[in-house]
């Protein structure tokens, strides 16, 4: 806990509940919020109290995500002051107590008439700006050795109209992945980046995991978001490699649910099997790379014997099932 500035009072409340009243009656000078705050969404807490009770909010974020990542900017145009990562230790909480407590006293200034003003300001701005819409499908895919060529063709032959985010974990040494992503972004039509944290997972985007750490989805009011983790738990039959496939599988399964494809390339050992079983478990599909065509079949072999595999494909024959996938999404929410 912080200390208190001179002059100032906290009041605390252990979860989202009640929060949008609790301003209401209150009226405090400044509200602190976490971004993740169970059993709601701190992002819709933030929009209830700026369209009710405006009042200057500082906002915490619980990723490591950088400052200018998609998910402070969420927050910025739904009317935050600041946005700040959570620190990590207890060092970290220390060295944020005096700038945290001069802001506070700061925003605490703010005029009720200038405070709606600008949030007035951000959210005309936002509107007369849309982005582009958050992924309510995905494609998770998950390749190892052997699989960079089928692996490149899949992603440059995308469908030009895709209505789901594309998600990539690839085992690969670092300098070797740079330089493929590189080469490949000068190539597609689609966006994409290696995953910092905080992007919102995008209809028609490509972020690729980070090989050091492993990408992971959390769910949010604004659409999933980008997390970066470094997975350290492996069981004895895994790759003690990152990105952790499973861990990225699950993650897949937990935030889409039944609009997940998670797909299965060339690999040695047996990475993916549990993770394709949380998302066949999940209502998701998973299809899977033919053996036969993998450089090193293992991998999809180890999927095949689980018994959740919904296609085996040739990687020629990958492409065409995205297609129809693509096809049959747009079709559906027409």
């Amino acid at each position: 806990m912080l200390a208190p500035a001179s002059g100032v009072q906290i009041s605390q409340l252990c979860d989202g509940t009640g929060v949008v009243e609790a301003v209401q009656d209150g009226k405090p000078d400044v509200l602190i919020l976490d971004m993740f705050m169970p059993p709601q969404d701190g992002l819709v807490v933030l929009d209830k109290v700026m369209r009710r009770s405006p009042v200057p909010v500082i906002m915490f974020a619980e990723l490591d995500c950088p400052d200018d990542s998609e998910l402070f900017q969420e927050a910025y145009d739904r009317g935050a002051k600041m946005v700040l990562s959570k620190p990590r230790t207890v060092s970290g909480l220390w060295a944020m107590a005096k700038p945290l407590q001069d802001m506070i006293v700061r925003f605490a200034d703010i005029p009720l008439e200038k405070l709606v003003i600008d949030y007035l300001n951000v959210r005309k701005n936002v509107i007369e700006s849309p982005r582009p819409w958050a992924a309510r499908k995905a494609v998770g895919i998950i390749s190892s050795t052997g699989a960079v060529e089928v692996l490149r063709d899949l992603l440059l032959k995308l469908p030009s109209k895709l209505p789901a985010g594309v998600l990539v974990a690839q085992h690969m040494y670092a300098p070797v992945w740079l330089n493929f992503t590189d080469s490949l972004a000068r190539k597609t039509s689609h966006p994409m980046s290696i995953a910092r944290g905080g992007e919102i997972v995008r209809e028609g985007r490509i972020l690729l995991s980070p090989t050091a750490k492993t990408l992971l989805i959390q769910r949010t009011n604004c659409g999933r978001v980008s997390r970066i983790e470094a997975i350290r738990k492996f069981e004895t039959w895994q790759i003690p490699l990152q990105p952790h496939l499973d861990a990225f599988l699950k993650s897949l399964a937990e935030g889409f649910g039944p609009n997940a494809i998670a797909i299965v390339l060339s690999g040695m050992g047996e990475g993916g099997v549990k993770g394709s079983q949380d998302v066949r478990d999940a209502g998701g599909q998973v299809w899977v790379q033919d053996p036969r065509t993998a450089s090193a079949p293992s991998m999809p072999e180890a999927v095949l014997k689980g018994g959740v595999a919904s296609r085996v494909c040739a990687p020629a024959e990958l492409s065409s099932a995205l297609d129809q996938a693509a096809e049959s999404w747009i079709n559906t929410d027409l």
